[in-house]
């Protein structure tokens, strides 16, 4: 993939993300099966980390989140996870009071509008999902599929895998 040049040249985004995959695994109970207080606050960790490092992350967390509530969590390990990510989080207000004069401005709302035009759009830039924008990030030049294309044999795996018994699902008690 294009992990190693992401890596190389815009770290927070290769940062970011594997945190996020940690904080995923973490949350839904793929690491750790047998101490899932553990995994909680660790995913909770992991995922505010992530956010830390690039801000639109924390839509993962929150999707980790809902995933948790879904199956039904016991309250005690909920508490635990958004006591990691609230731990991770807690630098950001000081650290924007300190470099932008409130806890509440966030470093995107200093960035120079001609080179990001894009940020005005939505808030900072995030705006609601495109099919147009769907298309050029996984068909486009530059997109998923272009770049690494032996990422479409990941569904052929998946189904692989699922036709064999290996996608049973894994018990978090």
């Amino acid at each position: 993939t294009a992990l190693l040049p992401f890596a190389t040249t815009f770290y927070a985004h290769a940062t970011s993300a594997a945190l996020a995959f940690l904080g995923f695994a973490l949350g839904a109970g793929l690491l750790w099966p047998g101490r899932p207080r553990l995994g909680a606050g660790a995913a909770g960790l992991a995922l505010g980390l992530a956010a830390l490092v690039e801000y639109p992350v924390i839509l993962v967390g929150a999707v980790v989140f809902a995933l948790r509530l879904a199956r039904r969590e016991p309250l005690g390990r909920q508490a635990l996870f958004l006591a990691g990510g609230a731990l991770a989080l807690a630098p950001l207000p000081l650290y924007n009071w300190r470099a932008f004069g409130a806890p509440w401005r966030l470093g995107y709302g200093f960035v120079s509008q001609e080179a990001f035009g894009g940020m005005q759009a939505g808030f900072f830039g995030l705006t609601g999902p495109r099919l147009a924008a769907l298309n050029e990030i996984t068909l486009g030049p530059a997109g998923l599929v272009s770049q690494s294309p032996w990422l479409l044999l990941g569904p052929v795996g998946l189904a692989l895998l699922w036709r064999a018994g290996a996608a049973a699902p894994v018990d978090s008690a």
